[in-house]
């Protein structure tokens, strides 16, 4: 014991002594460095898919009077014997989704006829007989078919051909539909591909298919103990390093960047405070003799899928990795092992890899063949200690990396890896934010068995992230497990809004054992995950859901007496971390997850008061330089991809070059972004102007996406056009004005004048009213200062009549509904505000939460009693932007306002309302903890504020008479303001009536 204590104090002293690990410069990351592996046969193209010779087929003649539910449509084929099948591609779709089960055993499904599906079935066929059945599902009456193709290439170089057609037939739809019937009907041809009803409404996938990722190695040899180590690591797509069987890296090592401009790398400490054996303490992860580094190296946001449809490979067709390890002996000496020509590749377990699509494990290929031989009987393995002797049968296959990541692995037939940058050339910088990994796990509250041998979990949460799955298996035995955000009515699961992502994935045992599989290169957003192919209904410690995000701190807490709100601030966070992934996204479970830019904008105060996103949307603010064109107008989102290319990013978009910057200003005294970011956002206004007219009006035509999503009260892009380019001109003004730019600051003040006088001359008449006359209008022009006097007060009262000929409810959609909220506060209603924010009737937050909404939706209809799902082209149930309501309830329920540049000055000012009893709100600063609680008890308010060091606070206690007022400790007041320095105080008064 006394041995053991000391050893765990020599680990912790030197634990303390290591430094952070310096990151390299540039010129350090030369082109013979970057390896990836490029001539594998699994890592080549594929033909084009194609349903060619297959026609839709169904189990009524005629299709238009199809009734809503299940049918069952099947074949039969046959396979040579003795011949390995070496591919067997399937091109599918069903109309409206469907399950796939090969030889009795549900495999996979899919939804959206419009989008037809790639799937890998040669892990399920084998020689002989094989049958192959489909169960399609009919949302509602009325056309319901099958088209598929499968393409079957054996290893001898024979191919064969099934298609949807002639010979199908209808199966009975029962506990037992994936198993073949005697005497099944014939199935009804109904038409060729391209035919009615669907004619050519169903969307190919690209020819590009995914490939396996590449596995590397390599192996040194040392001779003296490692004191220090520091891993260097930069990818084009994701890479996984691991030295001597430890993994090092993050879930994802780059972020997304423009690759065709820049990459990001990181530094990593690589001497893991563990021991191999007591008698070596200073080696650490390494071996006296031989080790190994591997790293597997996936598509990642380099070449695998990206944007809407848009395929594959937009910056690259060949990933690339590059790592630099640096070694300190403990005499002093250093050892560099790095990437190069030097390092061999293949292709192992995971046999496909991609965000949108999902990670395909199989366990019946290893990469262990090489320990049995060529493992010393005198080294201790670092997993199975001294004394190994080769015997696999000691050995849990759980990680399914065992063997070409440890020492001793034979790799004589792996390839040479292929060196150098085929295609982009981008720098190479150290990563400026923080990493990706997974921060949270969730045990599923529940698991359903909606139709025969299909599990459905229910994690309770949506969320951005993985399953984690522990399963016995027979060997070959497929699992898959497929994610969605919601259920179908029936109980199945819901994926039509995921468009073409597949959000799918395989795992095939190696059998025999207890394997536990978690996809390494991919993500999902799901509350629920489907499991077919399982040999019995799954525990719910079998099943562990993982939340994968940037590692953004929580600095926000809220919690208040409304259950209602508190589930709000719940979804609020967890949207904003499925979300915040490298970048600012819009969804993470379809296939489009791009940086917005009007999202971003809308959003980025509440994002700054749920986590620090600091270092986060400095490194998004570089994507957004690299995308401005040369005229200086900013895209859509950022980074771009090649094949949309950003273009105009329009009114409220494009702005966030100008809003995301003086945010991270005011919210982090950063002054330093502005100074960076100053001629990006001024060019953008120049931009602006020069497209105006002479007499400061919008151009007659220019791009706008419009108050996005507003509920049928549209806002005139004019309107918006011209609030924006305000709101951007006051921004440059003031930024000018912080870094001395004195010039800048005098003329983008004019300008910004003669845009509100023409706002008012030419968009609001006699009566005050302002053109479109909707909610957002007036929102708009009272937030950024466009109306004054009279005016003022005359939007105002509009804004108040709007919203009540609403039934009290708002209708206001991406750009108006955050400032809609700050604005009922500015004008002194936070009534209504109170009113808005608790409904529960469409269109609202509450809403939403009152159908089990654990997140923010992309739309206030997503789903609703009357009419089910929206329209499944964009129906996100994970979309922070309508979350930025939360900047209200910080504000205003919690009182806390920003009055400084980092909160070195602040206002404490609760506006109790709503029928609230208590509220609790926090905010952890640079300065340290904001915190503002208050609850009311028979007409007497009582707060409690604690203020931080090196910062002042003004408390506006809600209270109409200051002779009420009693601060524990302190004489009285004569008003209800009272600034204070740093410490904790509590104060009671009486409330006034309406608060209460």
């Amino acid at each position: 014991m006394r041995s053991r204590l000391a050893l765990i104090l020599i680990l912790a002293v030197f634990t303390r002594a290591h430094a952070e690990p310096e990151p390299l410069p540039a010129s350090a990351w030369t082109e013979d460095l970057w390896i990836g592996l490029d001539d594998h046969p699994e890592r080549q193209g594929s033909d084009a898919p194609s349903f060619r010779d297959a026609h839709w087929i169904a189990t009524q003649k005629n299709v238009h009077q199809s009734p809503k539910g299940p049918s069952v449509l099947g074949t039969a084929f046959s396979l040579p014997r003795n011949t390995p099948i070496e591919s067997a591609r399937l091109i599918i779709t069903a109309d409206d989704r469907f399950e796939i089960a090969i030889n009795d055993h549900i495999i996979t499904g899919g939804g959206n006829w419009r989008y037809a599906e790639l799937h890998d079935l040669s892990a399920f066929l084998h020689e002989g007989r094989n049958t192959l059945r489909v169960r399609v599902t009919n949302d509602n009456p009325g056309p319901a078919g099958l088209l598929l193709r499968l393409d079957i290439k054996l290893a001898s170089g024979e191919t064969h051909t099934i298609t949807s057609g002639e010979g199908w037939t209808i199966g009975a739809d029962d506990h037992d539909w994936q198993t073949a019937g005697r005497g099944e009907p014939d199935a009804f041809v109904i038409a060729s591909w391209g035919g009615q009803p669907w004619q050519d409404g169903v969307r190919l996938p690209p020819a590009l298919a995914m490939k396996p990722p590449a596995y590397l190695r390599h192996e040194f040899t040392l001779d003296k103990p490692v004191k220090s180590a520091t891993l260097h690591v930069a990818d084009l797509g994701f890479a996984d390093v691991h030295i001597n069987g430890n993994r090092i890296t993050d879930r994802f090592v780059s972020e997304w960047t423009d690759y065709n401009k820049r990459v990001y790398s990181r530094t990593y400490d690589a001497f893991p405070e563990f021991l191999s054996n007591d008698d070596e303490l200073f080696w650490g992860n390494y071996n006296k003799g031989r080790n190994a580094i591997s790293i597997t190296l996936a598509d990642g946001w380099y070449s695998g899928y990206l944007g809407y449809g848009h395929g594959r490979e937009h910056y690259g067709k060949s990933p690339r990795v590059a790592a630099i390890l640096e070694l300190t002996h403990t005499d002093g000496t250093t050892t560099t092992i790095t990437t190069g020509k030097d390092w061999k590749g293949s292709t192992g377990p995971i046999r496909a890899a991609d965000m949108f699509m999902g990670e395909t494990i199989d366990n019946t290929i290893t990469t262990t063949s090489g320990i049995h031989s060529h493992w010393p009987d005198d080294v201790a393995h670092p997993h199975l200690g001294k004394g190994y002797d080769g015997d696999l049968s000691r050995v849990k296959f759980n990680d399914v990396y065992f063997g070409s990541t440890n020492p001793y692995f034979d790799d004589s037939d792996w390839l040479p890896v292929s060196v150098g940058l085929p295609e982009s050339r981008p720098i190479v910088e150290p990563s400026p934010t923080v990493p990706i990994d997974a921060f949270h796990e969730f045990t599923p509250v529940s698991i359903t068995e909606p139709t025969p041998g299909v599990y459905i979990a229910d994690f309770g949460q949506n969320f951005a992230g993985v399953v984690r799955l522990t399963v016995f298996g027979k060997t070959g035995q497929c699992i898959t497990v497929r994610h969605g955000e919601r259920l179908n009515p029936d109980g199945t699961l819901y994926t039509d809004n995921l468009r073409f992502a597949k959000a799918t994935d395989t795992f095939i045992c190696r059998g025999d054992e207890e394997e536990t599989f978690e996809p390494r290169f991919t993500f999902h957003g799901f509350q629920y995950a489907e499991f077919t192919g399982l040999p019995r209904k799954p525990m719910r410690s079998d099943i562990t859901g993982i939340a994968i995000g940037s590692l953004t701190p929580r600095v926000g807490s809220f919690d208040c007496s409304s259950e209602l709100l508190n589930q709000l601030a719940s979804n609020v966070y967890w949207t904003q971390r499925a979300n915040f992934i490298s970048v600012p996204t819009d969804c993470p479970q379809r296939d489009e997850r791009l940086g917005w830019m009007g999202d971003a904008q809308v959003y980025i105060r509440t994002a700054g008061l749920v986590c620090d996103v600091h270092a986060f949307m400095r490194k998004w603010l570089v994507d957004v330089i690299d995308a401005t064109d040369a005229n200086g107008n900013p895209p859509k989102f950022a980074p771009v991809i090649q094949a949309d290319g950003g273009g105009d990013g329009g009114p409220a978009w494009a702005d966030a070059a100008t809003i995301v910057p003086w945010a991270l200003y005011e919210m982090y005294s950063d002054t330093d972004i502005l100074a960076r970011q100053y001629d990006n956002m001024k060019g953008y206004v120049d931009f602006q102007t020069a497209r105006a007219t002479d007499d400061r009006l919008p151009p007659a035509n220019f791009h706008a996406f419009g108050d996005w999503l507003d509920v049928q009260d549209p806002t005139p892009k004019q309107i918006i056009f011209m609030a924006y380019w305000a709101e951007s001109t006051r921004i440059v003004a003031n930024s000018a004005k912080i870094l001395g730019k004195s010039d800048d600051a005098e003329n983008y003040a004019k300008l910004r004048d003669e845009i509100i006088e023409a706002f008012n001359s030419s968009y609001i008449d006699g009566n005050g009213r302002i053109d479109g006359d909707s909610q957002t209008a007036y929102v708009l022009a009272l937030r950024y200062g466009l109306v004054s006097g009279k005016r003022y007060d005359q939007a105002a009262q509009r804004l108040i009549e709007l919203i009540e000929e609403r039934d009290w409810h708002l209708s206001t959609g991406f750009i108006g509904t955050k400032d809609l909220m700050l604005v009922l506060a500015q004008i002194g209603r936070n009534d209504v505000a109170y009113r808005l924010i608790m409904n529960t009737t469409y269109p609202s937050w509450g809403f939403t939460i009152e159908h089990g909404a654990t997140s923010i939706w992309e739309r206030w209809d997503g789903w609703t009693p009357d009419n089910g799902f929206q329209s499944v082209g964009m129906n996100s149930f994970a979309h922070y932007s309508f979350g930025a309501v939360y900047q209200w309830m910080v504000e205003n329920i919690g009182g806390i306002q920003l009055v400084e540049p980092g909160y070195s000055s602040f206002r404490i000012a609760p506006t109790p309302g709503g029928g609230l009893t208590h509220a609790t709100v926090g905010l952890d600063t640079q300065h340290g903890h904001i915190g503002s609680h208050w609850e009311i008890d028979s007409g007497t308010i009582t707060m409690r504020v604690e203020v931080p060091t090196g910062t002042t606070c003004t408390v506006i206690i809600p209270t109409s008479r200051p002779d009420s007022i009693v601060i524990e400790g302190w004489p009285p007041i004569d008003s209800n303001e009272w600034t204070v320095g740093p410490g904790r105080y509590t104060i009671t008064a009486s409330l006034d009536h309406d608060s209460q």
